[in-house]
């Protein structure tokens, strides 16, 4: 017998030859026999709690040894070390051991606090037996679909196993004692099944979705073994998607994982037509000159977004119907995204949809309401007595000249006549409503083990809070499955309508400084267009509102993608794919002729016009092989790829309408000065790339991955990038002597990997020289052309150096898991400008000449605080944390000479974007100030010098801090019992600086004329001697941005809550419903931060509560 670690058998005590016992110890000896019997016979007393799942049988039953404090001892080759799940709550002893060592029919008796485990009689029979019935099988996973070449081993026996066929079928004739199968798929999960006497027809089901997500990871090109992958992902499934109960896909992501970092825009708050700005480990791409002070800077960096294997934009990603996703996979580091070449370096989300099962016709419906509620908790202006009285303060209403007093007397008595005459407008709300939007989505599927379909369409209404402004989509997509043998076919049809309009109220910030005396609306509810001010007019931004103005765009989009899968083996497959896209849309944007906009213009009223294509199309061939040696594991993967995506838009102004019905395009006048202008551009590459998975034993691995590819944007000279990455893991939990004595870690896997990866974001011809066809200047009928760029043949490949360490942490049963990286990337070529001498008529060329690099780091965690399977309760936290660090490294000089106009002129109250060597990207650069001269009450400013002074020319700014936060987190918790779910969700910015612009810009820079924030009462310099932390408000000289208005920001946002009630079955089968469940959420819900400031200065941020109801029959 082979004893286990807890103890030996028989005791050493007991193997004192009888015979030589004397009297007293043979009575000393049959007294403690009878009372180890008495503790034999008491053994059904004991309790055992245990909840284990994929667990190893060993190692199960080692803590039933642990809890009952009984020896369990069997031979090495009888118990094997299978994983089972077990759930047993206070069961006795006897019960314990049956349910365990069912799995492998063997037996086991109890004596003197000891457990032995054996073979059945019938299994240690060598005679003659008659021979079993042959045992027949099906393979299929959780859509029906056969799976050829399953691996079906006998448990107990320590053989490799054999395959089952190509059409998933096995046969096999059992011997005597064969109890147990196992059956097992690369990237599925492995199943017990039980041989029962008299049945000889098995279909064996393995479950996919969620369980096959654990096993593979889903890179878009290649499925490869998460068991030997070294790569840094985040994977998320439906029902997390589902769990946070988000509108949009884009903004749950974001939730979940911190390193998905949509970037803040404080003015756009919830504005539904704004893209957001994405940056997954931080900027590898910097902003051109013309570009460094604009929003495009923000979109260099963007994700590469993938869709059932396709390319797609950013767009269609943020319009898609997030209850159409199966899954979402992030890609971060050089080893998940260096087969995506030049596309992977800004990280990779890959998103596949639902796919189609078999079984009967279902029919599922869902439904919606969602509102915008505005959310004006920031904004904290004077009511009307306390503006008319500061401005009285003030002096506005004084002057020396008696003309003018006249006026300014009149001007304040109709003002205070306003006031006492009740009006006290609270311009926040004018240009706001509370949008009520609406969902439905309907569902077909069904099919059999041949043929499968799913078709689907929804509509979602957002209705923005801002008047006039929403977003509208209709989706529809059908999918086919034929399922053959050893062919698979399958296309996926996609259409998404899209109708979106703009607020014709304007800039919501021109609200919130309007005088709060002024009506905005006449007695017969007509809109006021101005209204009378210390120095002429003050145009009424509403009026705008009331004319027949119109700014909204709509696109169609139509994708189809196609793939032949073959499997030429069951262990080699050849897939085939292709995929089309086109999408057409426009752009109108109509200002009538009575636009306030216009009150200076002879030719009033205009209309723009664009109308845009993007087409692109994708072919891909893979091969792959996986096989298991043994104790080897191998997969190799080849592709080869080739893509096209062309992009074409024209856009002209046409100006001078006769009044504001005539909106049609064709009564405008002329032109507005410029002839109408077209953008083309179009990208090609061709990309081949390989892969290679190693896996030893389970404990050792390592992967490779290597991609060359040959781009239409870069110079003839340097026309294909090579990409790769190399890296290597240890499964520590999966050492025998780890195994053995550290049982509470379920999983600790170590893993490295190193790679180049690159980057794609910038225009497509600059390599190029570029010429303008100019209509002025003709020659026998011959248009000449003016060089407007010249091109640098020898432009090259952006690439980015990647390395990550990451660590896979799983303890006490699942209850407790944890995923850990940090990463360097470091980008030593980014393509920017460099400086020309003047005699070439140029000041710069495009060229590789910067250095970005980035680190940080980012982990999640996830802990059940309580579980219990059989009452269907659990309560769970995840936590997740990210943080990144970026540094220039290199500038070009034409960089350094773009930094040197603002940073010389000060001119504007906000700050300006700089690139310096040894700074990050996103640093903040503002004077420095040592406050307000209490002398004086002027501002006082010091230089780098250390001078002091209120004339700061030659002054120069200092680096306060990046804004970028030092830790980015998220905290979500879930409670789920029976068919109720409840889930909140929280995010969190700290260390990160940030200038207050309504500090500056409404307290300090008050514009008393206008409404200002209600902070500009107190703390002011009024007298010489005053210490304040405000200049005067007499003061009409303009603070410059500087220090005292940047603060270190500590910010927590309740993101959002959801909660979910699905009704019990037995209520809705006397109905035929399957499935009927109702939702409530709400997102946004609360903002706390130590930085008081007005948030959506151009567009509100809004409350979004959304109430849904789903059924399925």
């Amino acid at each position: 017998m082979q004893p286990n670690v807890c103890g030996s058998f028989p005791p050493n005590w007991l193997r004192v030859p009888f015979k030589r016992l004397r009297a007293n110890q043979l009575k000393r000896t049959l007294s403690l026999i009878t009372l180890l019997l008495c503790f034999s016979a008491a053994a059904l007393g004991q309790r055992i709690t245990l909840t284990e799942k994929n667990e190893s049988t060993v190692s199960i039953l080692n803590k039933i040894q642990q809890q009952s404090g009984y020896d369990i001892f069997y031979k090495k080759n009888i118990v094997q070390d299978i994983k089972i799940n077990v759930n047993l709550i206070n069961v006795t002893l006897e019960t314990a051991l049956k349910t365990v060592l069912g799995y492998q029919n063997l037996e086991f008796s109890i004596e003197d606090k000891v457990i032995t485990i054996s073979l059945p009689p019938k299994s240690k029979n060598t005679g003659t037996s008659t021979p079993a019935e042959k045992i027949k099988g099906t393979v299929v996973d959780e859509e029906g679909k056969p799976m050829p070449g399953a691996t079906i081993q006998i448990v107990g026996k320590n053989v490799l196993g054999f395959r089952g066929s190509d059409d998933g079928t096995f046969d096999f004739s059992p011997s005597p004692g064969d109890t147990v199968i196992r059956v097992s798929f690369v990237g599925y999960k492995t199943q017990l099944i039980r041989i029962v006497p008299g049945k000889t027809n098995y279909k064996i089901t393995l479950p996919t979705n969620d369980a096959r997500l654990k096993d593979v990871v889903v890179t878009g090109i290649f499925d490869k073994p998460k068991e030997s992958f070294t790569g840094a992902v985040t994977v998320i499934t439906k029902e997390q998607i589902k769990m946070y109960g988000n509108r949009n896909l884009l903004k749950t992501i974001g939730n979940i994982d911190p390193s998905f970092d949509i970037q803040e825009r404080n003015n756009l708050g919830s504005d539904p037509n704004s893209l957001p700005d994405i940056e997954i480990r931080g900027s590898t791409t910097l902003a051109n000159i013309n570009d460094l002070q604009s929003n495009v800077r923000n979109t260099l960096n963007l994700p590469l977004f993938i869709l059932d294997g396709f390319e797609v934009s950013l767009q269609r990603v943020y319009d898609m119907n997030q209850n159409d996703v199966e899954s979402v996979v992030i890609l971060k580091d050089a080893s998940s995204t260096a087969m995506y070449g030049s596309r992977g370096a800004n990280g990779v989300v890959v998103i596949t949809s639902i796919k189609p099962v078999s079984g009967k016709l279902r029919i599922s419906y869902a439904t919606g309401l969602n509102l915008e509620i505005p959310d004006l908790s920031s904004i904290h202006r004077l009511n009307a007595t306390e503006k008319l009285a500061l401005e009285k303060s003030v002096g506005l209403y004084s002057s020396t000249d008696l003309s003018s007093q006249a006026t300014l007397s009149d001007l304040y008595n109709a003002n205070l006549k306003s006031i006492k005459e009740g009006v006290n407008t609270n311009w926040a709300r004018v240009p706001l409503r509370t949008g009520i939007g609406q969902y439905h989505k309907l569902d077909l599927s069904g099919g059999d083990a041949q043929f499968r379909y799913i078709m689907n369409v929804s509509y979602d209404q957002v209705t923005g809070a801002m008047k006039g402004s929403k977003r509208d989509n209709i989706n529809g997509s059908m999918s086919i499955a034929y399922l053959l043998p050893k062919v698979r076919f399958t296309n996926n049809l996609g259409i998404g309508i899209n109708n979106s309009a703009n607020s014709t109220w304007g800039d919501y910030s021109n609200y919130v400084l309007m005088n709060p005396y002024w009506n905005p609306y006449n007695t017969d509810g007509s809109s006021v267009m101005q209204f009378n001010t210390f120095s002429g007019t003050q145009a009424n931004p509403a009026y705008n509102g009331s004319l027949t103005d119109f700014n909204k765009a709509q696109y169609t989009m139509i994708r189809n993608t196609t793939a032949v899968d073959w499997d030429i083996t069951p262990t080699l497959k050849w897939s085939n794919s292709a995929g089309y896209t086109r999408q057409i849309g426009s752009a109108d944007v109509f200002k009538s002729p009575s636009n306030i906009d216009f009150l200076q213009f002879t030719q009033k009223g205009s209309y723009a016009k664009t109308n845009s294509m993007q087409q692109g199309y994708q072919f891909r061939t893979n091969l792959s092989y996986g096989q298991v040696f043994g104790r080897h594991s191998v997969y190799v993967g080849a592709n080869a790829q080739v893509v096209e995506n062309k992009n074409n838009a024209n856009s002209f102004i046409v100006v001078g309408f006769a009044n504001d019905q005539q909106t049609d395009i064709s009564n405008g006048a002329s032109y507005s000065g410029n002839q109408p202008s077209t953008t083309e551009a179009t990208v090609r590459s061709l990309g081949f790339s390989g892969t290679a998975n190693y896996n030893f034993d389970g404990r050792y691995f390592a992967d490779a991955s290597y991609n060359m590819e040959g781009g239409s944007s870069f110079g003839p000279n340097t026309r294909y990038g090579k990409f790769y990455s190399a890296g290597f893991g240890w499964t520590v939990s999966n050492e025998k002597i780890f195994k053995d004595n550290v049982t509470f870690i379920n999983l600790l896997r170590l893993r490295y990997n190193y790679g180049v990866t690159g980057g794609l974001n910038f225009a497509p011809y600059q390599s190029l020289t570029t010429y303008t066809y100019d209509r002025t200047q003709l020659y026998r009928s011959m248009v000449g052309t003016t060089l407007t760029g010249i091109g640098n043949p020898d432009l090259s490949w952006q690439n980015t150096y990647q390395q990550n360490f990451g660590a896979d942490v799983s303890i006490f049963n699942g209850r407790v898991s944890l995923d850990f990286n940090y990463y360097k990337k470091r980008t030593p070529n980014t393509i920017t400008q460099a400086t020309l001498p003047l005699s070439h008529g140029f000041n710069s060329y495009t060229e590789n000449l910067g250095q970005v690099n980035n680190s940080g780091y980012d982990f999640s965690a996830s802990v059940y605080i309580l579980r219990n399977n059989e009452k269907k309760f659990s309560w769970s936290i995840q936590v997740a944390a990210y943080s990144n660090k970026n540094v220039l490294v290199k500038l070009s000089d034409a960089l350094k000479e773009a930094n040197k106009t603002p940073a010389g002129t000060n001119s504007d109250r906000s700050f300006y974007y700089e690139y310096v060597e040894g700074q990050s990207i996103d640093e903040i650069y503002v004077l420095k100030s040592p406050g307000v001269d209490a002398a004086t009450g002027k501002v006082l400013y010091q230089n780098i010098d250390g001078t002091v002074s209120n004339n700061i020319s030659g002054f120069q700014k200092i680096a306060v801090g990046s804004s970028q936060p030092k830790i980015n987190g998220r905290l979500s918790t879930s409670v789920r019992y029976g068919s109720f779910v409840a889930n909140l969700g929280f995010a969190a910015r700290f260390g990160g600086k940030k200038l207050n612009q309504t500090l500056m810009g409404q307290v300090e820079n008050a514009y008393v004329r206008t409404n200002v924030d209600r902070r500009v009462l107190s703390n002011r310099w009024q007298k010489p001697g005053d210490i304040a932390p405000y200049k005067s408000l007499l003061n009409n000289t303009s603070t410059l941005a500087n220090d005292r208005f940047v603060f270190t920001e500590n910010t927590i946002l309740f993101n959002s809550v959801n909660i979910m009630y699905e009704l019990p079955a037995r209520w809705l089968s006397r109905i035929n419903i399957q499935h009927l469940g109702i939702s409530a959420s709400m997102s946004d819900l609360s903002y706390w931060s130590n930085i008081d400031q007005e948030r959506g200065t151009s567009y509100p941020y809004t409350l979004k509560p959304t109430f849904a109801l789903s059924c399925t029959f």
